[in-house]
């Protein structure tokens, strides 16, 4: 078996590489190692078939400050390379192997096709990757943090255990995306790492609506119980039980018509429970507000393949910051008004 060896190049100093104002070349590139500044590569074609016969790509190597515009990267492999502050403008990556390479800091990226990538721990860090196209790339355990990507398009692509993805107004017809879960319970609490479309679609759409509202439905129900338990006691305490239901269910005989709302507001005087009405009410419209706004966005989504842009996102994402606080504090006042209930005598009118 033959062993593949790295082809002898033309030597490079680093001095030449860093500081020389002459274009790049394919040969420079493949000879290169450490950190190479400001070399012009636009238009070089990087294909494999372009490479002299048994040489090998770099790796593990850095290139700051340098101009890759136009050149051709179809199928090549980059797996391991870091490109810091480069510019890439109708550069060809189709089907290139990025594997944990590492692009930062680029503001730059215009007409750039990643389609059909192999880019298993892919790194994007303070990138703008706005209007490029990702089609059918494999993305599994990428990395876009503080990276834009509006208008991106991920169509069909692979997305799984991804970190810091935040959409808007991207193309996601056909893509797993699911970003990588938190570990350790504050930042599930934060909700650390979360795509903040996915997670607005996760809360606010189909029956989560009812599930927010059945806490408010058991507390007004117990209070209803509890209405018709002390009228039911009282009633059966008098002499004539029966003339006295009679009279109840007709509301002939000393009786008021009283609304239900008065009655159940009347039972619980403690602050608490008021406090949890009032904040169920709040809390409940916030989350039918929200779920509105996101169910016409999620529509609008899969019907055009594109999700919300940030500034859609706006509304129902600052109602959803506000139920972070107010949801805990309800459920906490539910608790305790349920333990009053539980323990509050019931009065009973004497006979007479």
């Amino acid at each position: 078996m033959t062993r593949r060896t790295r082809a002898r190049l033309p030597s490079v100093s680093r001095k030449a590489m860093t500081n020389t104002k002459a274009p790049g070349t394919l040969d420079m590139f493949l000879a290169a190692t450490g950190t190479v500044t400001n070399v012009d590569f636009a238009g070089v074609d990087f294909r494999p078939e372009a490479l002299p016969k048994d040489a090998v790509y770099p790796s593990e190597c850095t290139f700051q400050n340098c101009d890759f515009s136009r050149a051709n990267f179809k199928d090549a492999q980059l797996g391991g390379l870091t490109f810091d502050a480069c510019t890439f403008q109708r550069t060809t990556l189709t089907r290139a192997n990025l594997h944990t390479t590492t692009f930062q800091n680029i503001h730059t990226f215009s007409d750039c096709i990643f389609d059909q990538v192999d880019a298993e721990g892919v790194q994007f860090l303070n990138c703008d990757l706005s209007e490029q196209s990702f089609e059918r790339a494999i993305l599994r355990e990428a990395d876009f943090t503080g990276t834009t990507l509006k208008d991106t398009n991920f169509n069909d692509a692979i997305l799984t255990d991804v970190t810091g993805f935040v959409g808007d107004h991207t193309r996601l017809r056909g893509a797993g995306l699911i970003t990588k879960k938190p570990e350790g319970i504050l930042n599930i609490l934060l909700r650390h790492n979360e795509d903040p479309w996915s997670g607005l679609r996760s809360r606010y759409t189909g029956l989560r609506m009812i599930m927010a509202v059945l806490p408010a439905l058991i507390y007004v129900i117990i209070l209803f119980c509890k209405a018709l338990l002390i009228v039911a006691a009282t009633v059966l305490a008098q002499e004539d039980p029966a003339a006295h239901i009679r009279a109840f269910m007709t509301c002939t005989e000393n009786c008021t018509a009283t609304p239900l709302w008065k009655v159940i507001w009347t039972l619980d005087t403690s602050a608490a429970g008021r406090a949890f009405l009032v904040l169920a009410i709040i809390h409940n419209a916030g989350r039918f507000i929200a779920t509105l706004k996101v169910d016409s966005l999620a529509r609008a989504e899969d019907k055009s393949g594109y999700c919300p842009s940030r500034g859609q996102q706006k509304l129902p994402s600052q109602i959803d910051i506000a139920l972070r606080f107010t949801g805990p504090i309800m459920l906490g006042l539910f608790a305790w008004t349920l333990i009053n209930l539980a323990l509050s005598p019931v009065p009973i009118l004497p006979p007479g």
